[in-house]
């Protein structure tokens, strides 16, 4: 490297090292820019990422619950009488599960307008 300070020239490729930089070397004016990397997160504020992070959830376990009677059923692992009594317990978590897409759909809808 040489004594005296080089100008600062820009990357000459992707990721690929310029031998004319100096330590010496004042940067560039302006700002840097920034290569962001893609987020596999949802957009959208804090709230609207959790909710649909919530609404899924729950979805997602009421599917497998209602998987897993329906399979007990078509196995015979369970009678007809204890898959109504199965049915009956997971009334609570359809209902909460309604509740939550409701409160889902209805902030969606009222942020839209």
């Amino acid at each position: 490297m040489a004594d005296s300070a080089a100008p600062l020239t820009a990357l000459s490729g992707h990721d690929e090292f310029d031998e004319n930089i100096s330590e010496l070397a004042t940067p560039a004016a302006g700002p840097y820019k920034f290569k962001k990397k893609r987020s596999k997160w949802p957009k959208g504020t804090h709230d609207q990422v959790t909710r649909q992070f919530l609404t899924f959830a729950v979805l997602g376990i009421l599917t497998v619950l209602y998987f897993m009677v329906m399979l007990a059923l078509v196995c015979g692992w369970i009678d007809g009488e204890k898959f109504t009594m199965a049915v009956a317990a997971i009334s609570g978590p359809q209902a909460l599960a309604a509740a939550v897409i409701g409160f889902y759909y209805g902030k969606n809808g009222s942020n839209d307008s």
